[in-house]
């Protein structure tokens, strides 16, 4: 009798009774059966996140179509595109940026080579930390934002310029649940 007629076919689990088959081919068997699986489970989830990546641009898109109309061109448009801009450059730095994919490549690290139980404190830790610095930032922010939206709206008059810093003390917090948010994904995600 050959090794392959040992083997069961993909998909079936060995018969253990069978005394013809060793240890090792049943491990064989059982691995093989597991690849084309887990190779689906990846593209699959693959699949998904590519769909919600695309669905949120279509939602981008929208948004920019109501904020269009609603607001139309003027003294509040510019005051909110400078307001949204501050604390827009921050989350991408800190919610999609090198940081939430440096943290997802060394959690994962961690899981695979280290613990579950070390990952996870990593990732307690990496989320506190974050949520201590960012609470720094959004405060600073808040306090600063008349500065900040005088340094990017140097031409506007002082009711355009007090407008967008009130948007931007109200936008600034966003950051702080965003990047925390980003964090989580990242957990999940991996």
């Amino acid at each position: 009798m050959s090794n392959s007629e040992n083997i069961p076919p993909v998909g079936k689990s060995p018969d253990i009774l069978d005394e013809t088959a060793n240890a090792g081919e049943i491990v064989e068997a059982v691995s093989e059966s597991a690849k084309p699986t887990k190779q689906r489970s990846v593209a699959k989830s693959a699949g998904i996140v590519s769909a919600f990546v695309m669905l949120s641009r279509v939602f981008g898109l929208v948004r920019e179509t109501i904020f269009a109309g609603y607001f139309g061109v003027g003294p509040a448009r510019d005051a909110f595109i400078v307001a949204f801009r501050i604390p827009n450059l921050l989350r991408d730095l800190f919610a999609e940026g090198a940081l939430s994919v440096a943290f997802v490549k060394v959690f994962t690290e961690y899981q695979v080579n280290v613990s579950e139980k070390e990952a996870w404190r990593l990732a307690a830790l990496v989320f506190n930390a974050l949520a201590v610095v960012l609470s720094g930032i959004v405060v600073l922010g808040i306090i600063l934002s008349p500065y900040l939206v005088a340094i990017i709206g140097k031409d506007f008059s002082p009711e355009k310029a007090e407008l967008a810093s009130w948007l931007t003390q109200i936008m600034f917090g966003f950051i702080l649940f965003v990047s925390l948010s980003a964090v989580a994904m990242g957990v999940l995600n991996t």
